[in-house]
C-alpha cells in the first residue's frame, strides 16, 4: 500500500518528466490537427455525394461511406496517439528521457491489441453510461476507476486486451485510495488544460493552436502519472486475501 509521500512523489516527479522530454507532447498534437483535418475533408466529402446524387440512395450510401473511411481513419489515429504516448511514458519512467522511436516501437507491436481493447472499453463504456441514471453516475466513476491501468498494461504489460482489464481492476482495488485520488486529479487537469485551451480557441488560428497544445500539454502529464503509479503498483507484491 502506497503512502501519501509515495502518491506525491508521483505527480512531481511526472512533473519534472514532462518538462524534460516535451516530446511527449508531439504525438498528441499532430494526431489532433491530423483528425481535424480528416474530420474536415470527410465530411465534405459526405455532404458532396450526398449533394451529388441529389439526396437519393446512392448519396445516401456514398456520405455512410465517407462517414465510415473517416471514423475508421480517426480510430487508427487514436490508436497510434495512444500507444505513442504511453511506451513514450513508461520510457521516460525508467530511462528518464523519451524518444519518438520507442512511441512507434510501441504502435508497432500493440497496435492490434489496443484495437481490441479500444472496443471492449466502447462496449464496457455504453453499459455504465446507460446505467448511470439508475447508479447516481456511479457507474461511469467505478468505470474509469477500475480500468484506469489497462491502456498501460496492453502497451507496456503487454497484456492481451482482457487480461489487461482485469489486471487494471485488480490493481486500483489494491490500491483504492491512491488510485481514486489520481483518477480525480487526472480528471481535474485534463478538464482545466481543455478548458483553458477553449479560452484561447476564441483567438482565429493561432489561439486554436494554443489551445490545442494546452490541451494537450495536460493529457500528456495524465498519461506520466497514470503510467507512472501503474509501473509501481506491478512492482509491488500482492497482498494476501485476510
Amino acid at each position: 500500500m502506497q503512502t501519501s509521500n509515495d502518491l506525491q512523489s508521483t505527480f512531481s516527479r511526472a512533473f519534472a518528466l514532462l518538462t524534460a522530454n516535451w516530446v511527449i507532447v508531439v504525438p498528441g498534437v499532430v494526431v489532433s490537427l491530423l483528425a481535424l483535418i480528416v474530420g474536415v475533408f470527410f465530411t465534405a466529402g459526405a455532404i458532396g455525394s450526398y449533394a451529388v446524387a441529389n439526396g437519393g440512395a446512392a448519396g445516401i450510401v456514398g456520405a455512410a461511406l465517407m462517414g465510415l473511411i473517416g471514423a475508421a481513419v480517426v480510430l487508427l489515429l487514436t490508436i497510434a496517439q495512444l500507444a505513442y504516448i504511453t511506451g513514450m511514458a513508461a520510457q521516460a519512467w525508467e530511462t528518464g528521457s523519451a524518444t519518438l522511436v520507442e512511441g512507434a516501437r510501441a504502435f508497432a507491436q500493440r497496435g492490434p491489441a489496443l484495437l481490441l481493447l479500444l472496443i471492449l472499453l466502447f462496449v464496457i463504456g455504453l453499459v455504465a453510461m446507460v446505467l448511470a441514471p439508475f447508479t447516481l453516475f456511479l457507474s461511469l466513476l467505478a468505470y474509469g476507476f477500475f480500468f484506469m491501468y489497462a491502456i498501460p498494461g496492453v502497451v507496456i504489460g503487454n497484456e492481451e486486451a482482457t487480461i489487461a482489464l482485469s489486471e487494471s481492476g485488480r490493481l486500483a482495488w489494491r490500491n483504492l485510495a491512491p488510485s481514486l485520488i489520481i483518477l480525480i486529479a487526472v480528471a481535474f487537469v485534463s478538464f482545466l488544460g481543455h478548458f483553458i485551451g477553449m479560452l484561447f480557441g476564441v483567438i482565429p488560428v493561432i489561439g486554436t493552436l494554443i489551445g490545442l497544445l494546452i490541451g494537450q500539454v495536460a493529457v500528456a502529464y495524465g498519461a506520466l502519472v497514470v503510467v507512472g503509479e501503474y509501473l509501481k503498483l506491478r512492482q509491488e507484491p500482492p497482498v494476501a486475501p485476510q
